[in-house]
Parts: structure tokens; sequence; C-alpha cells
């Protein structure tokens, strides 16, 4: 509503200005007024409808079936990363990151947490999402295993439980009786979801170290 009587009240006077002739350098300065206001209306427009639409990518991060909330987040976390948007992801991420998935553990966007992080010149930050990156594939492998105790669940590791203190975050991430056979599963596309874990893992540790 305000910007529609914003054009009408540049309309009005433009016309008195073409009536009167009295200023010509205000005439030109109301068109323009008028110009900036429509593009700057459809512009407006254009973008608040983009940011309506769900926004969909095939990217490592997903995580199907369901969980399209966490899917639209991440994909866009990555659009926003691919245009150097680092916070903007950053964001993103971060939001997806905190969803409880339908199934399975929310863990797959450690690594790029970790290199968003360091694109923002936030290397401790990196470092730690790094550091529980590399836990939760250690316990996706089945290197560390989630065992239950009294107060919940600690890690083990060969039967020798980990040291105090342990990885609280990891440790609510990754464990639960939910999830069990997820980690247990020895099938060939189990191996190769392992596989693609580590490598993902490997290839932006990598970007991050170098």
């Amino acid at each position: 509503m305000f910007i529609w009587i914003s054009k009408k009240v540049v309309r009005l006077w433009t016309r008195q200005l073409l009536f009167h002739k009295r200023n010509h350098n205000a005439f030109w300065l109301l068109q323009f007024m008028i110009v900036t206001i429509f593009v700057t209306n459809d512009t407006l427009f254009i973008f608040e409808s983009r940011a309506a639409r769900s926004v969909t990518c095939d990217v490592f991060e997903n995580v199907y079936p369901g969980n399209d909330a966490y899917n639209e987040l991440v994909c866009r976390g990555w659009y926003a990363f691919h245009d150097g948007q680092y916070q903007e992801a950053m964001f993103a991420f971060r939001r997806a990151d905190e969803i409880d998935l339908f199934e399975f553990p929310n863990f797959k966007l450690l690594p790029i947490l970790a290199l968003t992080a360091a694109r923002l010149g936030e290397n401790h930050l990196a470092n730690h999402f790094l550091r529980e990156a590399e836990l939760t594939l250690f316990i996706a492998n089945g290197e560390l295993l989630c065992v239950a105790e009294n107060a919940g669940f600690a890690l083990y590791r060969r039967g020798q439980r980990l040291p105090e203190p342990q990885p609280t975050q990891v440790i609510v991430r990754m464990c639960g009786d939910i999830y069990d056979a997820l980690y247990s599963l020895q099938s060939i596309d189990e191996a190769r979801w392992r596989t693609e874990l580590n490598e993902n893992f490997l290839r932006i540790r990598d970007l991050i170290v170098d």
C-alpha cells in the first residue's frame, strides 16, 4: 500500500511539473524516483517469491527418505556457500544440524560445517567440527561403540571405555537404540555408504588443512 501511494504521489507531482514546466531538473529527478520505485518493487517481489519457493538439490549431505525441512536447509546452505555467502551458509547448515532426523543420526553436515567455519576465518570452530566429525565416523564405521549405561550412553573401543571426559555432543548425536541396526549392517550398500562418508571427510579436511 505504501509503495502504491508513493507512485501515485510521484505521478501527481510529475504531471504538475510537466504542466507548469517550472523545474526541468526536478522533473527528471521525479522520473528517476518512479523508475527506482518500480524496479525496487519488482526486485523485492522476485526475491521474496524465490525465498518462498522450496529449494532442492542433490548433495551428499541430504538424508532420504523424508526429512524435507532438513534437506531444504542443506540446499540453501550449499547455494549460499557456492555464492561465497559463508555467513548465510553457516546459518542454514546450523539450523539443519539442529533437526532431529527420521531414524537417522544427524552428523553428515559436520565436515561442511568445518569448511564453512574455516572460510569465515573461525579456525577454532572449524577444528571443533572436524574433531566431532571424526568421532562420528568412528561410530558409523564400528570402531567406537555406543554402550548403554545407567546414566545414559558411553563410548567404547575394543571393549574398553573411553577415558573421561566423554564426548557428550557426539554421544547425543550418534547414540540411541534406534541407530544400532544402522551401524551393524554389513551389506555392500552399507560398505559403500561408509566409504563415501570417509572420503567426504578426508576431502574436506584436506581443503581446510591446505
